[in-house]
């Protein structure tokens, strides 16, 4: 299962797999992390794996923040994410932190 936690009002870690099974109905309160204020930025630093339903979600998520007015990115794709990413063409939708460290 997988699970998006606020670190502050700016960092939110997503941890567990992200996949259709995971993804069905277990994030009723993303919404709350667009709330106004500074941009987000969700580390995926802590997943464990991932399948299409998973970057759909991480798709959905954009379309929020964009609808709210916040500005998101992500930090420490896993390079097996980012890899299907860019196969799909998304890795232009789903914008890495400025600088952000990506991980193995």
């Amino acid at each position: 299962m997988a699970r998006i936690a606020p670190v502050d009002d700016r960092v939110w870690n997503v941890t567990g797999s992200l996949d259709n099974y995971s993804i069905d109905g277990g994030f009723q309160d993303v919404d709350t992390m667009f709330q106004p204020g500074p941009a987000k930025v969700l580390d995926l630093s802590g997943v464990e794996r991932f399948d299409s339903a998973g970057l759909a979600f991480l798709v959905e998520l954009q379309r929020r923040a964009r609808r709210a007015g916040v500005s998101l990115s992500y930090r420490n794709i896993p390079m097996r994410m980012r890899a299907v990413a860019s196969v799909y063409g998304l890795d232009e939708i789903l914008p890495e932190e400025a600088f952000g460290p990506a991980e193995e």
